[in-house]
């Protein structure tokens, strides 16, 4: 059993999990949209895993540039006029890459803001 024992912690190393923040916030808008906790994902996730991982209802859409957030919570882009829609940054930093491409390591803050 002990060798069972090895096998099985080997195989949860190989699945390791990280641990990341995220924050939702849409006070600019309406503040109807809001989440801060932590979610556990694999790594080499990316901010759109860490995002569905917190169970808000989201609409993504495909575009050229990638993944692109449309709503969150049914919050959409344009909603608050033309130029309002989601964004993110990662600790503090903003991120060019799109939401499937940019990936977060444990300990990361990924905060969403709705921008009005």
């Amino acid at each position: 059993s002990a060798a069972v024992q090895a096998g099985s912690a080997a195989q949860s190393a190989d699945d390791a999990q990280i641990t990341v923040q995220v924050t939702v916030d849409s006070s600019a808008a309406d503040g109807s949209v809001s989440f801060d906790g932590t979610v556990e994902l694999a790594e080499d996730a990316t901010v759109l895993d860490a995002l569905k991982a917190t169970g808000l209802t989201l609409d993504v859409q495909d575009s050229e540039y990638g993944a692109f957030v449309n709503a969150i919570d049914g919050l959409a882009t344009g909603a608050f006029g033309d130029a309002s829609g989601w964004g993110y940054d990662i600790n503090g930093e903003m991120v060019m890459d799109s939401a499937d491409v940019a990936t977060v390591a444990d300990g990361d803050v990924v905060a969403w803001t709705y921008l009005v």
